[in-house]
């Protein structure tokens, strides 16, 4: 009695195994023509090429049988390890500012003391961590935020400096690197000196400030450290004004004092 359905069910067993092997060929070639959409549309060779992971989240409809098939993606990227870093430090720069510039800032003249007491001909049994530390703290919560608020304010005067007339980029860098080692010069390195025997004070000596050894040394030294700075300065901030950008120039001029701070260590340590 099961003989005739079954007859039916075998007969018809080919063509249904046809439909659907006809829906998935054409399933593959809508998808071969797909176009991998974010924010724009992007053909599906180009993504290949590319060696981009993407992560499907929905599919949208063919309103007509012209239409190509659209997919929204999440792009993953495969970026190499020091364009990972600089991507990671650019945003840590743009969200967090005082404490990125800080921590690169106080980091090199860190850095730049442990030369500096190599060079001096430190023992390791008279090698002072407390005088590293003191250049870091220092560095971190004075020298860092300063050079970024004071970068800020020169970038707002190159601004400020185009909408009013038309001035070239050369003028304009020329104007915030003399304001620099002007205004800026004779405003941070007399702040350093008392910043830093604060530092000092507390963390070398175990002490409350000085002022008035910070005075002395500030009346000994600051002509000295300013005359030395423009040896290096004028030109290394032409360049930072002038090609760097934004947000890296702290990094950029943290990067060049390494070796001043080697001097400057020598000097106010």
């Amino acid at each position: 009695m099961n003989t005739p359905s079954l007859f039916v069910s075998r007969k018809f067993l080919p063509l249904a195994y046809g439909l659907l092997l006809i829906s998935i060929t054409k399933s593959c070639v809508l998808a071969s023509t797909a176009t991998i959409s974010k924010t724009v549309a992007v053909p599906l060779s180009k993504i290949q090429k590319e060696r981009a992971q993407y992560v499907v989240s929905g599919f949208s409809n063919c309103s007509s049988s012209e239409e190509i098939e659209e997919v929204v993606v999440t792009k993953r990227s495969k970026a190499p390890l020091l364009k990972a870093v600089y991507q990671w430090y650019l945003e840590s720069c743009t969200r967090k500012p005082f404490i990125a510039k800080g921590i690169t800032s106080g980091t090199i003249a860190a850095l730049g003391d442990v030369i500096a007491q190599n060079i001096e001909g430190s023992t390791p049994k008279s090698f002072s961590p407390n005088r590293v530390a003191t250049f870091f703290f220092c560095n971190l919560f004075f020298t860092g935020p300063f050079i970024h608020l004071w970068y800020t304010f020169l970038n707002i005067v190159g601004d400020w400096m185009e909408k009013r007339s038309e001035v070239s980029k050369l003028k304009k860098t020329v104007t915030q690197v003399f304001l620099d080692q002007t205004l800026g010069t004779f405003v941070f390195f007399p702040l350093y000196i008392y910043v830093y025997a604060m530092f000092d004070s507390v963390i070398r000596l175990r002490r409350l400030p000085s002022w008035s050894q910070a005075t002395e040394k500030c009346q000994k030294y600051l002509w000295g450290i300013i005359l030395t700075q423009y040896r290096v300065f004028p030109i290394s901030n032409m360049i930072n004004f002038g090609l760097v950008p934004y947000e890296l120039r702290v990094l950029f001029t943290s990067t060049v004092s390494l070796f001043w701070n080697i001097y400057l260590c020598s000097v106010v340590g």
